[in-house]
């Protein structure tokens, strides 16, 4: 006989009763852990494009199939219990083992794990704290691999600064110049960071392609409903002209079983 805890009915009324206790926590958590630092996601239109290039390309383009990758874009990370100031708010993470569920903040003394992979977007008041105080804090909270971004180029050169986490302590990652790009290759994500003109890009390696942004996939979306509009009226003007032939042909072959009686 089957184990009635193992059943699919008592599965899902499992899974319903840790969502209920996952979403309890998230609810007390927000009394004593803000959600928010008072401070803008960006600073202005360039950075705040590219945020959320990176939080579609990542979230939805690359894992969205995936229910325990959790990827967040400015949430709050608190590092340690009772303590509001040891705080960071990445404009994009990565955690693989955390379940895909909304959360007013991420505290780490309650998660399976730190972030995997962490991600600033420079702006004319946060590029110099991604490259120095950003990065330590990254390192103190164990995140495998940290990438700073410029997407036009404006305040580093070069524009792609990556580390990772070796020993307890983050390495340089350098970047290299491949066809008038600069290039930086995330181990964790899989995806290579691209930067040319003003602006950065995750590249595919296994298609050399790069994650289409949301405007690109809704064009190629429109693009698609008209190809098969199109084809589908093609196929009603075929099935209507087969009808039509299929018609004259029945109506031949009566005219031909009865002939004529004028001559009889």
């Amino acid at each position: 006989m089957s184990d009635p805890a193992t059943s699919p009915e008592a599965l899902v009324e499992e899974e319903a009763r840790l969502v209920a206790e996952f979403y309890e926590r998230e609810r007390r958590s927000e009394e004593k852990y803000p959600s928010s630092d008072g401070q803008p996601m960006s600073e202005n239109d360039f950075q705040g494009y590219a945020i959320r290039y990176f939080d579609a390309a990542v979230r939805i383009n690359w894992y969205g199939d995936q229910p325990n990758v959790y990827v967040a874009s400015d949430l709050l990370i608190y590092a340690k219990e009772g303590d509001k100031a040891a705080v960071a708010a990445p404009d994009l993470f990565v955690v693989f083992g955390a379940r895909d569920l909304p959360r007013y903040s991420y505290r780490l003394w309650e998660e399976p794990k730190p972030p995997d992979f962490a991600l600033e977007v420079a702006s004319p008041s946060s590029w110099r704290r991604d490259l120095n105080e950003k990065r330590a804090i990254y390192e103190s909270m164990g995140v495998r691999e940290y990438v700073a971004c410029d997407p036009r180029a404006e305040f580093y050169e070069p524009p792609l600064r990556g580390f990772r986490l070796e020993g307890g302590s983050y390495v340089p990652v350098a970047p290299e110049r491949r066809g008038g790009a600069w290039t930086l290759h995330s181990e964790v994500l899989g995806l290579t960071f691209r930067q040319f003109g003003e602006e950065v890009r995750l590249m595919d390696p296994a298609t050399g392609k790069d994650l289409p942004t949301q405007e690109e996939l809704l064009l190629s979306h429109r693009s698609s409903a008209a190809k098969a509009e199109a084809a589908e009226k093609r196929q009603r003007a075929a099935e209507a002209r087969i009808a039509e032939l299929e018609a004259r042909l029945a109506g031949h072959r009566a005219g031909s079983q009865h002939p004529s009686r004028e001559n009889d």
